[in-house]
Formats: C-alpha cells, sequence, structure tokens
C-alpha cells in the first residue's frame, strides 16, 4: 500500500520532507511539505504523545468509537489516571452495555491487537 499525503492524496517522499503533524483538532497525520499549514503542530512523537495525553486529561464526556474484537462500539470517555513510572495513562471509556479501558497510547496509535480503528472526537 502506498503512502499518501492526507491533505492533497499526493504519494508521499521518502526523501525526509514529508512531516508528522498535530491538527488544529488534534488529529495525527502526515502531510507533505506542500501541505504544511501554519495551525500545524510538528514535533517528535514523544511530543505529540504528551500533548494528545494532556488533551484526553481534559475530554471527559468526549466521545470515542472503534472496535472492540471486531465488534463495532460506542462510548463516552468517563475519566483518566497517569499510569505510574510511565508518560502513558489508562483512558476509562463508558459505552450504554461495556466499560474499556484503554492506554492512550493505543488511543494515539488508532488501535492495537484488540482495539481498531479507534477515533476519539475531541
Amino acid at each position: 500500500m502506498e503512502n499518501l499525503c492526507k491533505r492533497c492524496g499526493e504519494a508521499l517522499c521518502e526523501d525526509g520532507t514529508d512531516v508528522k503533524v498535530m491538527t488544529s483538532d488534534l488529529e495525527v497525520i502526515v502531510v507533505c511539505d506542500m501541505c504544511q499549514r501554519p495551525d500545524d503542530v510538528t514535533c517528535d512523537d514523544s511530543h505529540l504523545i504528551r500533548m494528545y495525553s494532556d488533551a484526553l486529561l481534559k475530554a471527559r464526556g468526549k466521545q470515542v468509537t472503534g472496535y472492540h474484537y471486531g465488534k463495532p462500539f460506542m462510548g463516552n470517555i468517563f475519566g483518566c489516571a497517569r499510569i505510574r513510572d510511565s508518560s502513558d495513562m489508562l483512558v476509562t471509556v463508558v459505552s450504554h452495555d461495556n466499560v474499556y479501558m484503554i492506554n492512550s497510547s493505543t488511543l494515539y496509535n488508532g488501535g492495537c491487537d484488540v482495539y481498531k480503528n479507534l477515533h476519539v472526537y475531541l
């Protein structure tokens, strides 16, 4: 599968000019150097994850969607707790029929083996 710029759809280069950015709505995307916008935050992954985690701390009640073992779910963030000796947090998501405990890094990455296609609507 070819990597494409999330804004213009052009193929991304492998020369290091493509940029990982966090948009103003806190979505992390990779864009070509021509599509970078002034309100995009560019930085390394650790800084982006820290910013994302800080936003999650203020996201009580915000909606989360995705798949848990292949079954679709939709719920709201109930709370977040920092994990001791880690930059990760445990995010509690409550739906009408279940409670999900998801690491902030899993939300940031969009999924793992258990969770797929995760989206947080901040």
